[in-house]
């Protein structure tokens, strides 16, 4: 495989992938608004005041950020540009939620991060999501970097495959939290 059209592979892996993250991730916050605000609210790192603000914040980068990955998945050759500004972002994002996590780790409670339908406690495992978010982040971005300036065709099998193992590699690692045993509960010899 050329260069190019192994940057065409990551690119279009790397937009598939945050597409199938941001918008499942989306979809969950948005069919359990409430329950999703009341979760940040009881995790008590955000003023109280913020929390609905925060909440509607991830939200509709979740939606807008996921909508424009799938808008680039889709389209053989996106504006670098934007594409650029989206995988920056979402690195960010990915960051942003691996240092939200590790606070949530230094609570004794330790309560579900709300990342997921399929979130449980918060364990150590909770920071594969963020972690992974800004990793294919990047590799999104240095793969559209990477692309010849007219752009490179992916094409046959390899165009079928990348998508393919985007969405595989989202589904999975949204499963390792949730896939955790939850942490035995600490007892006290009397």
């Amino acid at each position: 495989m050329e260069p190019e059209s192994l940057s065409g592979f990551f690119a279009s892996f790397g937009f598939t992938y945050l597409a199938a993250t941001l918008l499942a991730s989306a979809a969950g916050h948005l069919m359990r608004f409430a329950g999703f605000r009341d979760l940040v609210r009881g995790h008590a790192i955000l003023p109280p005041r913020l929390v609905t603000p925060g909440v509607l914040c991830v939200l509709s980068f979740e939606l807008l950020a996921g909508a424009a990955a799938l808008l680039f998945a889709v389209r053989r050759n996106p504006e670098v540009t934007p594409a650029v500004v989206l995988c920056a972002a979402s690195a960010v994002a990915g960051l942003g939620f691996v240092v939200y996590v590790r606070r949530l780790l230094r609570t004794s409670a330790a309560p579900p991060c709300g990342c997921s339908p399929l979130s449980g406690p918060t364990t150590s495992a909770t920071l594969v999501p963020g972690a992974a978010l800004a990793l294919v982040s990047v590799v999104a971005l240095t793969a559209t970097l990477a692309r010849a300036p007219a752009g490179s065709e992916v094409d046959g099998i390899v165009r079928a495959l990348a998508p393919v193992w985007g969405v595989t590699m989202a589904a999975l690692t949204m499963l390792v939290p949730a896939s955790m045993p939850a942490p035995a509960a600490s007892t006290t010899a009397t």
